[in-house]
């Protein structure tokens, strides 16, 4: 009965999708549509059963189980339903923002996401898979998001964006699960749409309304990452309204941070402007030991430190260091796609070296040539870089573990992966090649 239900949910979602405005003019045809949710679904479904069978403890189905006790006070106590989501389980305290351990904000991530789950069991009676279906439902209206920031980009390369936005498979697979990856990942491809459109074309309340609603659920959900975002979205604003080269805007503002979080350490030690991350670290090596867990180094909570880290916080992102007999399937799959990325970045940029002449390619640096095309990157390009580097290397910092990290990395591979990829004419590398 169940498997009928989710079929003819499913069914309505292909029928509507194409028909929601914000959907139909992003451009994808329906055909594109119906393959694109179906892939999401299908993810959806892969990543409940995988962990389901193997990882009987696992934080999806927890938060499943615990949808299905909120939707139960839902039906019985409606009022108090919506009362408990603002009680701190610590006394009167609201304080400890950032900490991971005895904040109310830190529980306030994972009770948002059980009121959700509370909500939508109206319509699927707690069973896992028609939930994971009706939040991609929403998921997948993100992708569209940030699909419609880039082909606006890159109005020539849709099939490109159509994988660097919707296919990644790390991407595609764990912001399709009953988790917080989902959710922030919405909410941030929502914030940069808004965020684009109003710097690059001109504001609406409505855009303002949608820039500031994502902007909350990022703080709540996963309060680092909004963090991050204002250097960059500060930079972004600056080279769209100054004559500023964007690079160099960029730059300004990220050293112009750094100055500043080195200038309240010194002059006020009490005050750790980057005590987030190190207690972020310490709550990760306290986990549980498992298989795929790699060395860290320890990250003290000052610039310097966190600076000192960054090339093995780079090893951890692209080329992590484990055990040969701790790697399962699943640290391979995640290996193979690193080394995809790696692959892409050098074709990347070797495409910006060689041009094409008459007896062959040459790796010259001539004017007028694609590294100046780089330099040059469209302002929204720059942003997506800086924040999702400055995103990876916070999670190669604090993460000792690499599923922890595919995970939490996948939310921020389209940022950078889109731009490599678009700045590739793959045509004329076959023909190198050849």
């Amino acid at each position: 009965m169940d498997a009928l239900y989710f079929i003819i949910l499913f069914s309505i979602s292909l029928y509507i999708l194409p028909k929601i405005k914000f959907i139909h003019q992003s451009g994808l045809s329906s055909k594109e549509i119906y393959l694109l949710f179906s892939l999401k679904v299908i993810a959806g479904i892969a990543l409940g059963f995988i962990f389901h069978t193997y990882y009987p403890n696992n934080d999806y189905w927890g938060y499943n189980a615990e949808g299905i006790k909120e939707f139960e006070l839902l039906k019985q106590d409606p009022l108090e339903f919506v009362k408990n989501i603002t009680q701190s389980n610590y006394g009167d305290s609201y304080g400890r923002f950032l900490s991971t351990t005895h904040s109310y904000w830190n529980d306030l991530r994972g009770n948002i996401l059980i009121k959700i789950l509370a909500i939508l069991n109206i319509i699927s009676h707690g069973n896992y898979y028609i939930n994971s279906l009706l939040l991609n439902f929403f998921s997948f209206m993100g992708f569209t998001a940030l699909y419609r920031v880039f082909i606006s980009v890159f109005p020539k390369d849709k099939n490109k964006i159509i994988i660097s936005c919707f296919l990644l498979p790390s991407t595609l697979f764990f912001t399709s699960g009953i988790h917080k990856d989902l959710l922030v990942s919405l909410f941030l491809s929502f914030y940069v749409y808004a965020l684009y459109f109003i710097l690059e074309e001109h504001w609406t309340y409505k855009r303002i309304s949608m820039l500031l609603l994502a902007a909350i659920g990022i703080l709540l959900i996963r309060n680092f990452v909004c963090i991050a975002l204002i250097p960059a979205s500060i930079a972004y604003t600056i080279a769209v309204k100054t004559n500023l080269r964007t690079w160099i805007a960029f730059i300004v503002v990220y050293f112009t941070g750094i100055l500043l979080i080195v200038a309240i350490e010194k002059t006020n030690p009490n005050k750790q402007p980057l005590s987030f991350i190190s207690e972020r670290q310490e709550a990760f090596l306290h986990l549980p030991k498992a298989n795929s867990d790699i060395k860290m180094k320890i990250v003290e909570p000052n610039m310097i430190s966190f600076i000192r880290n960054i090339p093995q916080a780079i090893v951890n992102i692209t080329s992590p260091i484990i055990s040969k007999q701790n790697i399962n399937l699943f640290i391979q799959t995640a290996i193979i796609e690193n080394h995809l990325y790696l692959l892409i970045l050098i074709i990347a940029i070797c495409s910006m070296l060689w041009t094409r002449r008459k007896a062959g390619f040459t790796f010259t640096v001539e004017p007028n040539n694609q590294i100046q095309l780089f330099l040059n990157s469209p302002n929204i390009i720059v942003f997506g870089i800086a924040f999702g580097l400055s995103m990876l290397i916070i999670i190669g910092s604090i993460i000792p573990n690499v599923g922890a990290i595919t995970r939490y990395k996948s939310i921020f591979l389209p940022f950078i992966i889109t731009p490599l990829i678009c700045s590739i004419n793959f045509k004329n590398f076959a023909r190198l090649l050849n």
